[in-house]
């Protein structure tokens, strides 16, 4: 059988599908993988994974006539050229695009993963019009199409049930789509640690973008700080200049001059930093079902996080951590507060993130459950 694997990034492939891959080259399955510019390094540990690397230029989130047009005839000339028995697509743009490239190809099964619905369907600052109407535009133009994936589609999978669920459609789409929860981590690469405790640290790991919460982040460190100086906050990632502003730039700059966060930008293994923490913190508008998030519970972390879509799934409140009010600020300020007063907290909880992690953040179970659906269209 012969797969041909669409995704915008080789990043994404090696952190997210490398298990996958693994095991479908394993079966005698000939994987091709169509991706954006790729590094050097990166092609190497794709060509390593047993892979046929085809590169194409997309952008994962911005969107161009002239350049999707560009991209769909890439996608179409490869589909022609290769012949693949099915084709998996993950994140919105590369499904959106691949299912109007294959439209005058019946022959060729289409398996879409949906992780999660991106900016569009965001919660957008009330002080920021600009961004609100924008996403009402893209809410209209994305309805269709993404309508158009789901009748192209054998099988979409969604991470969480908020998802379909906002997207609205029609019963008739039932039938074709599952949710399948986390990808998953290794669970013996991410091993427990005891959380650091004698100083007390808040760990972000994600890009540096208003859409992961950051503003209302640095507002309640700043209050925090005030009160609790010696407590430490680190971020971990980098800059995506298509989804980040100057002005929060310029927050981030600030704090990071007043001695209130620690910036080391992206790091190849962020397991060190997570064992130097107390606990995780994720703020963020709307997820699929954050990989950060699982990797730090996995390590034993308590959690912080909001109510929202993609985001609540991973904390049971007051069991593993805290989830808050998109944009509550002084709601995050009582849950940092509540770990830097009660420091046993961060230890109870983080054992207990550990065990849902184990229960419920299985790489190799949930993508046993991908590989079945690609392979003979099994049930979940």
């Amino acid at each position: 059988m012969k797969l041909l694997m669409v995704g915008a990034i080789a990043e994404s492939f090696l952190l997210f599908r490398s298990g996958l891959i693994k095991k479908l080259v394993l079966n005698n399955v000939e994987v091709h993988v169509l991706v954006n510019n790729h590094s050097r390094d990166e092609l190497n540990k794709l060509l390593e994974l047993g892979v046929i690397v085809h590169s194409l230029k997309i952008s994962r989130s911005q969107f161009s006539f002239l350049s999707d047009l560009r991209t769909i005839c890439n996608i179409y000339k490869k589909i022609k050229e290769i012949e693949p028995d099915v084709l998996f697509a993950f994140f919105l743009k590369p499904i959106i695009l691949s299912t109007v490239a294959s439209l005058f190809n019946s022959r060729l099964k289409l398996i879409f993963l949906v992780e999660g619905l991106g900016s569009a369907f965001t919660y957008s600052p009330k002080f920021i019009l600009r961004l609100i109407l924008i996403r009402f535009l893209l809410r209209i133009i994305l309805k269709p199409l993404l309508i158009l994936a789901h009748l192209r589609a054998s099988h979409v999978l969604f991470l969480n049930f908020d998802d379909i669920k906002d997207l609205k459609f029609p019963s008739v789409f039932t039938e074709n789509h599952s949710v399948v929860g986390p990808i998953g981590v290794d669970l013996r690469f991410f091993l427990y640690t005891v959380p650091q405790v004698e100083r007390i640290d808040f760990l972000y790991v994600g890009r540096l973008i208003w859409d992961k919460g950051l503003y209302e982040y640095l507002q309640a460190i700043k209050i925090v700080k005030k009160r609790y100086p010696c407590v430490s906050f680190t971020f971990i990632g980098g800059v995506d200049f298509s989804k980040t502003s100057k002005f929060l730039d310029g927050l981030i700059t600030e704090a990071v001059t007043r001695g209130e966060i620690i910036v080391h930008g992206k790091v190849q293994d962020v397991r060190p930093y997570i064992e130097e923490s107390s606990v995780f913190v994720l703020p963020s508008h709307r997820e699929g079902y954050p990989r950060s998030t699982q990797e730090a519970m996995a390590m034993g972390r308590a959690v912080i996080t909001t109510n929202v879509p993609g985001c609540r799934e991973t904390v049971i409140d007051q069991y593993n951590g805290f989830k808050v009010g998109i944009g509550d600020i002084n709601a995050l300020v009582d849950a940092i507060c509540y770990f830097i007063e009660h420091p046993s907290e961060c230890v109870r909880m983080g054992a207990n993130s550990r065990v849902i992690a184990e229960s419920n953040f299985d790489a190799s179970v949930q993508e046993q459950k991908i590989f079945d659906i690609i392979g003979g269209g099994n049930e979940i």
